[in-house]
Parts: structure tokens; sequence; C-alpha cells
């Protein structure tokens, strides 16, 4: 790693925590700015600015900034896309394509993310015993991860 991929993967670490400590604050656009005040976004904070503007209501500039971190390779944001596609009432048959690979590669926070929208899919199919599998299992990625606790409860009022 050269010194300059060192460098801004430290920022976009230090900038990730500023986002997440405000997101989960409620202060989304404050969230937002700080992500619009950068000349360029990885994919993963391409993702989280597209999950910011599905909660500020701006769901078309989300859906351009999800479709654009799904397209520069970051298979997570499949989780807010699916979330904006239920919002929008669209088919989210795309989450059934991801595979143990796809979430390998996630953080646990990113992990829980999927994993609850692949469980809500089945539900929504009336595949309960599939939904409560990956269900539990966005539960327990979320015991696990930095902010997960931030999860918990949307997790546990799918699980009924």
């Amino acid at each position: 790693m050269n010194n300059s991929t060192a460098l801004r993967t430290s920022t976009d670490a230090s900038l990730l925590e500023r986002v997440r400590r405000l997101e989960f604050a409620g202060q989304h656009e404050a969230a937002l700015a700080l992500l619009d005040a950068e000349a360029k976004l990885s994919p993963r904070l391409e993702a989280i600015r597209g999950t910011l503007l599905i909660f500020t209501g701006d769901r078309l500039r989300a859906r351009i900034a999800l479709t654009n971190a799904l397209a520069r390779g970051y298979r997570p944001a499949l989780a807010a896309l699916s979330s904006l596609q239920r919002l929008e009432g669209e088919p989210r048959d795309a989450l059934l394509e991801l595979s143990e690979c796809d979430l390998e590669a996630c953080d646990d926070f990113e992990r829980a993310n999927l994993e609850r929208e692949v469980g809500l899919l089945h539900e929504e199919r009336d595949a309960l015993d599939e939904a409560r599998i990956w269900l539990e299992r966005g539960w327990r990625s979320a015991l696990l991860g930095t902010f997960g606790q931030y999860q918990l409860a949307g997790i546990a009022q799918a699980l009924g």
C-alpha cells in the first residue's frame, strides 16, 4: 500500500465514524454535508450517502448513489437499495443472488443489514422458516458489530 492509499483509507475510516455518529444521532443533513464536502467518495461512503438520502426523503438521488456504489463493486449497497425498493413497492430479487462471498466481504454492520433485508424478503414471500434463519443471522451480526446496537430493534421487530 503506498502512502496516498494509506492516507485515503485512514481518512475514509475517520469520515465513516463521524458520519455514522451523526447518522445514529438522527442528524442526517449534517452527515450528508460531511460527505458532500468530499471531492470524491469511496464506493462505501457513496452507499452510506445513498442511505442518508433515503432518510431525508430524496429517493431519486439515493437510488443514483446506491446504483453508483454497486456499479463500483460495493455489494453491501444492495441492502440500502433493497430497502429503497421495498419502500417503492418494487421487486427485490437481486437480494436472492447474494453469495456467502458477498457477506464475508462485509463488516458486521453491513452484513447485518443485508441479512435483515434478505430475511424481510423471505417474509414477504411467506417463506417464514427461511426468513427466521436470515433474521437470526442478522441479529448475531449486529451483536458483533460496531454500531450494531442501532440495528437490533429493527431486527427484533421483524423477528416478532
